[in-house]
């Protein structure tokens, strides 16, 4: 739908509700106006709200008045914005159009004020002047203050000074919900709360004393059955032709309507529509509260969770399962950790399956791993959804006794401590470590200028030979990737593969690589012929899976005219052995090809030699990981059971038919301890550092 169609729609629903004496199409213009004015505000840095209140109050403008339009038009937008097309890529459209109808709420409720307010000054206008006329023409001016006494849909209200109501319109009657009658005889100030009763007798007698010409502003008044009436009130004085007060003029318009639907919107942007807990915004407002607060007069800590494994509820059981089992969630963290309005401790629900708490420290508060074990006991009793026991869950990051900061970075340190948690394993919890967001922050930071550098050409290609453990002769080339970074200086393929993996990239930087690579590789058997070894590259957990890795490898070898045996592919091993995988398919279609094939990151998990059971591969590779633990114990003269393990590790693979290749061997004894465990290839700063293609061609034909 386009912003046109939207905005006849809108039309269409605002004259449903009531007449405007304006054309249709000058209506329809006015309404793309504001539409456009909320869809800049949304993809832009500038305030929704404020926007919003633009809007409210070109809609009075428009003579847009009945409460239902503002109602209309707030659940019209709430539904229509968010599909634009253009609103698509704005994060969390969701929350910046609540901000945007909240505004627009805020901004025809004061808009109605003030033309209420005027509406009220033309009436009492016309009292005065009827007064003051009354000698010369009576008669018409009775008649004309009967007229709009009686007419007035605005509450009138004229009473002595001792507060006895002497007259009242039919109007007020309505908005009190009293019969007219009743009504004579009340004092003024029984028809307010009791709260504003001494706060109002102080301002009547003030307008008697001539202190204050006139009042107004927004008041509570308590109908006949005892509820409220919110009402815009202004009151006045009439004062007799010698000046001294005479009676007090009290004009109130009812707006209960439009201060409830505020309340609703209000209640609206600060919750969250499927569990009624505060949001993310609530708790944003929550958090810059306690942190403004004077130092010392409060001290929390902040608990973020997400549920583990939630999204096999949503597969397995449907999306409305889930829904359910969140209100279930939401519930139980309520009652486990109640709380006031304004107090803590505070659940929120931050969007999807996360949530937040924020807990006091109190000497009898309990601590953070009480409330840990606290959370995942209330979320482990099941949940029966449509007869099946449903239980979860939490992995939790936690921030203590935040100082000095912000409430968007405490959240941002719960959210890193979270994902760090996450990549643990399963109900874990774990507190906020300064020295490893430090890392992280860098590794964010390289992340987020990746794209620009690869575009900027800041990225390259780089090589290392693979030799034989016994003899050193070549048997490889892997293409690595390094980013010529201009502050951090050369950035190694390890730490670059890091952080490709938090940039969506690992796809078309690997497409990237396998072509550039393969163009140099080709280059190479003009110098050494057909002895050329074979170019190797070590495939992401992404790439690996991309059910498109064979279409883009048979287009590389065409462009650069390899034969697939010239080519060696590394598969990670956590990619593989899973029912079904894609990565698993990729295998056998590149086995069928003639592409040799290895199972990288070999020697982490317990089902390595079941997957190397199970497939045709032609080698496996050890993770790094294990052969720079060995090394550094065999440094220290320490034993190592993980060398124990890796030399059967090796018998076994290589009885299998597959050879072992061993990486980042650094010295002569490592490579002697590799050669005697079994190992058949080997690479690293050794026996070649990765270098430049030139550089490779030259160590290939010497």
């Amino acid at each position: 739908m386009d912003r046109a169609d939207l905005v006849r729609r809108w039309a269409g629903t605002l004259s449903q509700i009531m007449y405007v004496p304006t054309a249709r199409d000058e209506i329809e213009r006015d309404l793309l106006e504001l539409l456009d004015l909320a869809v800049v505000s949304l993809v832009s840095d500038q305030s929704p709200g404020q926007a919003g209140e633009t809007i409210g109050e070109r809609l009075i403008k428009a003579h847009f008045t009945k409460p239902a339009a503002l109602r209309s038009s707030a659940e019209f937008l709430g539904g229509a914005l968010p599909a634009l097309p253009e609103l698509s890529a704005v994060e969390d459209v969701t929350g910046r159009v609540v901000a945007l109808i909240g505004g627009i709420a805020s901004g025809y409720t004061e808009s109605m004020r003030m033309r209420i307010f005027d509406q009220q000054e033309d009436v009492k206008q016309a009292l005065v002047r009827a007064k003051r006329n009354v000698e010369r023409d009576l008669k018409r001016s009775e008649a004309r203050f009967r007229e709009v006494f009686t007419s007035s849909a605005i509450g009138i209200a004229i009473s002595d000074l001792d507060g006895r109501l002497v007259q009242t319109n039919a109007a007020l009657a309505r908005i009190l919900a009293y019969r007219h009658r009743e009504l004579g005889g009340m004092s003024l100030l029984d028809l307010f709360d009791e709260s504003d009763i001494d706060s109002m007798r102080r301002a009547y007698g003030a307008l008697a004393n001539g202190e204050m010409p006139n009042f107004r502003g927004p008041r509570t008044l308590r109908r006949r059955d005892g509820e409220p009436s919110w009402v815009i009130l202004s009151a006045s004085m009439l004062r007799d032709a010698d000046d001294s007060p005479g009676l007090h003029v009290t004009m109130v318009e009812d707006v209960s309507d439009t201060h409830l639907l505020q309340i609703q919107l209000n209640q609206q942007a600060l919750h969250d529509s499927l569990t009624r807990l505060p949001n993310r915004h609530a708790l944003m407002s929550r958090l810059e509260r306690l942190l403004g607060a004077p130092a010392g007069s409060i001290d929390f800590t902040v608990f973020q969770m997400d549920l583990d494994a939630f999204t096999v509820v949503n597969d397995s059981l449907g999306h409305d399962a889930g829904d359910k089992l969140l209100r279930v969630v939401a519930d139980r963290l309520s009652q486990a950790f109640p709380h006031e309005d304004e107090g803590v401790p505070m659940v929120a629900r931050l969007g999807g399956d996360e949530f937040a708490i924020i807990m006091e420290n109190t000497p009898t508060s309990p601590d953070v791993q009480t409330v840990a074990a606290t959370i995942n006991d209330e979320l482990a009793e099941p949940t029966y959804i449509g007869g099946n026991g449903v239980a979860v869950s939490a992995s939790i990051g936690v921030v203590q006794r935040p100082v000095g900061i912000d409430a968007s970075e405490v959240l941002r340190r719960t959210d890193i401590t979270l994902r760090r948690v996450k990549a643990s394993g399963r109900r874990q919890w774990a507190l906020f470590d300064k020295h490893k967001d430090a890392e992280d922050r860098v590794n964010f930071r390289l992340a987020a200028t990746m794209p620009g550098a690869w575009e900027m050409g800041e990225l390259a290609v780089e090589y290392q030979p693979m030799v034989t453990a016994q003899t050193r002769v070549p048997i490889g080339v892997q293409a690595l990737l390094r980013w010529d970074h201009p502050e951090r200086g050369a950035i190694s393929h390890d730490s670059c593969v890091e952080v490709v993996a938090d940039t969506g990239l690992s796809i078309p930087i690997g497409r990237w690589m396998l072509g550039e690579a393969a163009g140099v590789a080709r280059s190479w058997q003009g110098k050494v012929g057909q002895a050329s070894p074979p170019l190797v590259m070590d495939l992401s957990k992404h790439l690996a899976s991309d059910p498109d890795l064979v279409k883009t490898l048979r287009g590389v070898l065409h462009e650069s005219g390899l034969s697939a045996p010239q080519v060696q592919l590394g598969l990670p091993v956590q990619s593989l052995c899973k029912e079904n995988t894609e990565a698993e398919e990729n295998l056998k279609t590149l086995r069928e090809l003639g592409v040799a094939t290895v199972l990288t990151e070999f020697g982490t998990t317990g089902g390595d030699l079941a997957c190397i059971e199970d497939l045709d591969v032609g080698a496996v590779k050890l993770a790094p990981r294990i052969v720079s633990r060995i090394a550094s114990r065999q440094e220290r003269g320490q034993s190592s059971f993980v060398a124990d393990a890796m030399v059967a590790l090796v018998k076994l693979v290589r009885a299998r038919g597959a050879s072992v290749i061993v990486p980042d061997i650094v010295t002569e004894a490592q490579l002697e301890w590799w050669r005697e465990a079994g190992a058949d290839i080997v690479q690293g700063p050794l026996l070649k550092a990765p270098t430049t293609p030139t550089e490779i061609a030259d160590f290939l034909t010497t």
